[in-house]
């Protein structure tokens, strides 16, 4: 049995896919919002309860220390699992920031816990540098699959809010609710196509008078030509003139 797709169906979701891969956080607004998510919360726990440094506030924590250091790590995986969610939502950064913020976090908790178990000898920081970089792999593979899931699903949601409109704008009847979306989408395209036209218009205006500019300094440029022409003409016929007196 085969299978028969849409060329047209199909050509859209590959386009909505390209459309999709090429966007990325800006560089910078990525970095701020990374920051913000995970990197220096997972400073301040790695410096504050963390065993690798002598300012640390480890003793002040209850008995276990580290079972309540364990209990902060998974409280600042959900803090940045939400933090970043909550501003993908927002749409303050793309989802591609959930395989960044996640990561650090991941990487931070790791370095946090095994400073309890390994000290910082020579041997011990290799196997620690080791430790932190196959779990920056793991957690790299599962972020990026958790983008990819949170993409996949974008992509439907936007897929099907087209399916919608355009049912919308052949007359379907659907829920108030979903109406009263499509109408303020609606109303957001047209002012988009308006502003597409002034600026479409503002362009041509501006090309016009560009044109009749161009025009107007290529007829100046001919009519210049054509002077210096008449005058170096009146010069050579006054020069003639004058051979012609001397040969007299």
């Amino acid at each position: 049995m085969e299978l028969e797709f849409d060329d047209q169906t199909l050509t859209e979701k590959q386009n909505m896919w390209k459309t999709f891969n090429d966007e990325r956080t800006d560089f910078w607004i990525s970095f701020a919002f990374i920051l913000l998510e995970s990197i220096i919360p997972g400073l301040a726990i790695w410096i504050l309860v963390g065993n690798d440094f002598t300012t640390t506030m480890k003793n002040n924590l209850p008995s276990p220390i580290l079972g309540y250091v364990i209990l902060i790590g998974i409280s600042y995986l959900i803090y940045t699992g939400l933090v970043t969610f909550f501003c993908y939502k927002m749409k303050w950064h793309r989802a591609d920031n959930f395989t960044y913020s996640l990561t650090f976090t991941c990487i931070f908790i790791t370095i946090t816990l095994i400073g309890y178990g390994l000290s910082n000898s020579t041997m011990f920081l290799v196997v620690k540098f080791i430790i932190v970089i196959l779990v920056a792999i793991v957690c790299i593979t599962g972020a990026v699959f958790m983008t990819y899931l949170a993409k996949n699903s974008e992509i439907k949601m936007q897929q099907k809010f087209q399916e919608n409109y355009a049912a919308w704008k052949a007359g379907a009847e659907l829920k108030p609710g979903l109406v009263k979306k499509l109408v303020k989408y609606d109303k957001k395209q047209q002012a988009l196509l308006a502003q597409h036209e002034e600026i479409e218009s503002i362009k041509r205006k501006v090309q016009k008078k560009i044109n009749a500019k161009l025009i107007l300094e290529e007829e100046e440029k001919h009519i210049k030509i054509a002077k210096i022409d008449k005058r170096l003409e009146l010069k050579e016929e006054k020069k003639r003139a004058k051979d012609k007196k001397i040969k007299f």
